[in-house]
């Protein structure tokens, strides 16, 4: 403790410069934290890279993507990164990153999503965002997906809408049938349509029950022959060799062609891939067609789609072998796990190990935490860091009992990430955290601005309540100076209210100065040098010296007009130091040399030493600054 006013004012002028240093220093620590997890995302714009990235880039930016997009405050981060992207990007290289993100998207960043791709220039980008994020949307929520259909052109809306009820009838048809029943008929015959050409073994008897709880009205021929786009191809084969010979332009028939490929896959097999493969000349749409065909096949022969592609692996199917290794390991990890030991190429086995595991983790944590002793035993220990890095966005909570409890000791990037995550969550439940949890006291000062950046005012009470039954941290510092700080930036009266609950010497001071630069900010410059009155007269000088620091940056003319008016030689002197000292800064507004001489008549034997110190010290940065 400071025990002289002439000794507390120097001490005190080191220690705020301490505490600004920290805090400073714990902000760009925050920063460089965040910017190394979206580093890799920054780089898949096109702008900032080469034109054609390999797929094994591509991959990797779509795995950041999606572990990016988990723990991002704002969902129109994500959405507007993949808007970008399908401007600059590849049609298939779009559709890797797209997938990635949307198998963890949840139903308000699916509706964001939606709402952006309006603004996509390129038809077909825009017609294969729309496809999979409905494609995805029926996974998450069909009749929320259905709801927002209304946000895309009436145009694409029927072929929306085929996408949804696909989806919904392969895992809930009754659900689907359900549902449908309540929409007008014209979407209920599409309903049927799309139902009895997606369910290609369901039993006449079935149909018939489907089209009249359905309440359909016309005859069953008629509605196969309304079916143009999905209708079976009985010649597959040749259907193919057809559209490969018309005169429109391949790349434009990727919607046509992926039910004759699916319906050829179903009469000879995968062989049939192969021959499509051979076929195509235009790489992009080869790759478009084999992607989304192993994906719909992997649905019903997940190992077959997977083995397939491993047996035909060329570079050009990296992305795709990722895709449904990680779609796979959601339904049958074990059976996962088997097929990718028996690959060959360690690097490639490796890179899907990962990939799998990421997916299984982003899925269910929990689960894939219990079930890590029953992994094989070289992937267990990237497992683990896989699972904890996954908790930490997805579930801070749990993550803060299993890495800061008893001795166990997390890192200050875990820590960072957890009141990140968990404050957008729950903002007083993190703050609580941070203020009282012993095994993070060493990163309180780093963690509590973050902790109180998504506190609710009427959360501050119960914040201020917490603080201040806390212990002062190893400066001295209470809590509720960081509370008063924030809630003076939020609601100026609540702070101001709040001020006599704060525990003396430098915690009250803090909030007092936090209090008084919101004032000064707000011009109400009489009542900021008044708080001053509320403090032990010790701390006046230090009031002072902290309140002119910025308001003599700010309004330096008006601190020069008002100097004689302020209400003491200690108030004086600090303003008149913090000008001088400012002047070099302030360019239009700098003060003449006859107005710099009657301020230093103000200034203290002890302010003209910190003075000519602070002179010294801004003489050296900008020596520096000059080499």
């Amino acid at each position: 403790m400071i025990t002289s006013l002439e000794n507390r004012k120097i001490s005190f002028s080191y220690v705020i410069v301490i505490l600004f240093l920290l805090i400073i220093s714990s902000g760009i620590c925050l920063v460089l934290f965040q910017a190394s997890n979206s580093t890799t995302l920054s780089k898949t714009s096109c702008r900032d890279a080469p034109e054609h990235k390999s797929e094994h880039e591509l991959l990797n930016s779509s795995t950041t993507l999606q572990r990016s997009s988990v723990g991002m405050n704002s969902v129109s981060d994500v959405s507007d990164r993949l808007m970008e992207l399908a401007t600059n990007t590849r049609g298939f290289a779009y559709l890797q990153l797209l997938d990635s993100f949307l198998l963890q998207a949840d139903v308000g960043q699916l509706e964001t999503i939606i709402d952006k791709s309006n603004q996509i220039q390129s038809p077909h980008a825009l017609h294969l965002t729309q496809d999979e994020v409905f494609r995805r949307f029926a996974l998450v929520s069909p009749i929320q997906a259905i709801a927002n259909l209304d946000k895309i052109p009436q145009i694409r809306r029927d072929h929306s809408l085929r996408i949804i009820l696909a989806e919904w009838s392969h895992y809930d048809l009754d659900e689907c049938v359900k549902h449908v029943n309540t929409m007008e008929e014209s979407d209920r015959v599409l309903a049927f349509i799309t139902i009895m050409n997606t369910l290609s073994d369901t039993s006449p008897n079935r149909l018939r029950e489907i089209k009249e709880n359905l309440n359909i009205s016309s005859g069953l021929n008629d509605l196969v022959a309304m079916n143009k786009e999905y209708e079976s191809q009985d010649h597959p084969a040749t259907d193919w060799n057809r559209m490969l010979n018309d005169s429109t332009d391949d790349s434009s028939q990727f919607l046509e062609m992926l039910p004759v490929v699916m319906k050829w896959i179903e009469h000879e097999g995968l062989d049939a891939l192969t021959q499509v493969r051979n076929s195509l000349g235009d790489d992009t749409l080869r790759l478009q067609l084999v992607h989304r065909a192993l994906e719909l096949h992997s649905r019903f022969s997940p190992h077959e789609a997977f083995s397939y592609a491993i047996q035909t692996y060329q570079a050009d199917m990296y992305a795709s072998v990722h895709r449904l290794a990680m779609n796979w390991v959601i339904r049958d990890p074990d059976a996962v796990f088997v097929a990718l030991a028996e690959i060959e190429s360690i690097e490639l086995r490796k890179s899907l190990e990962e990939a799998a595991l990421d997916a299984w983790a982003g899925l269910n944590p929990h689960e894939f935490l219990d079930q890590l002793d029953n992994l094989p035993h070289w992937l267990q220990e990237v497992a683990q860091e896989i699972a904890i890095r996954t908790m930490l966005l997805v579930d801070p909570k749990e993550a803060a009992n299993r890495l800061f409890v008893d001795s166990n000791e997390g890192t200050l990037g875990q820590a960072q990430t957890i009141v990140s995550s968990w404050s957008s969550i729950n903002a007083l439940e993190a703050f609580q955290w941070v203020a009282t949890n012993p095994h993070v006291r060493k990163y309180q000062l780093s963690l509590v601005q973050n902790a109180l950046s998504n506190l609710s005012v009427e959360e501050s009470e119960q914040a201020m309540q917490t603080a201040t039954a806390q212990p002062l941290n190893s400066l001295g510092l209470g809590m509720e100076a960081y509370v008063v700080t924030w809630l003076a930036k939020q609601d100026l009266q609540a702070a101001k209210s709040m001020l006599p609950r704060t525990r003396e010497g430098i915690t009250r001071l803090m909030a007092y100065l936090a209090v008084g630069e919101r004032l000064a900010k707000n011009e109400d410059y009489q009542e900021a040098i008044s708080l001053v009155h509320d403090l032990p007269e010790d701390y006046h000088a230090n009031y002072f010296d902290g309140l002119f620091r910025r308001f003599a940056s700010a309004r330096p003319a008006l601190v020069y007009s008002e100097i004689e008016q302020l209400p003491s030689t200690e108030a004086r002197s600090s303003a008149a130091k913090w000008l001088v000292l400012y002047n070099r800064f302030l360019g239009e507004e700098s003060l003449s040399e006859l107005q710099l001489e009657k301020l230093r008549s103000h200034i203290t034997k002890e302010d003209l030493e910190d003075l000519n110190e602070q002179d010294r010290l801004y003489d050296i940065f900008e020596h520096l600054l000059q080499d």
